[in-house]
């Protein structure tokens, strides 16, 4: 599910797994220089299978939460979207409970 946005400032916060909120959160605002160096940074510091992470890249991919090189295309750093950055941090408040005045999130 993607993220709607509308003039109304109400935004439909799309579900993820605390696997896919792991992994939003490890990259951050920053830049990994590869896919291949953080999958295998996040597999050795959660202790979950390399395979597992990469699953789980490419479906947040697919989704449009973050990009990165795959075999045959052009080289570029693992990196959050404008879409990603939105829904780690409405995530984020909705689990922390905090939301920015006049914004009203709806769970999708």
């Amino acid at each position: 599910m993607q993220l709607l946005y509308r003039d109304s400032n109400v935004y439909t916060i799309p579900h993820l797994s605390m696997k896919e909120l792991a992994i939003l959160s490890e990259i951050g605002l920053g830049e990994m220089p590869t896919a291949t160096e953080f999958v295998e940074l996040v597999a050795e510091k959660y202790e979950v299978s390399v395979s597992g992470v990469w699953y789980t890249l490419k479906k947040l991919k697919r989704e449009g939460h973050l990009d990165f090189t795959e075999k045959g295309e052009e080289e570029r750093p693992l990196h959050l979207t404008e879409s990603g950055i939105r829904v780690l941090r409405a995530n984020m408040k909705r689990m922390t409970g905090g939301a920015e005045e006049g914004v009203v999130y709806q769970m999708g």
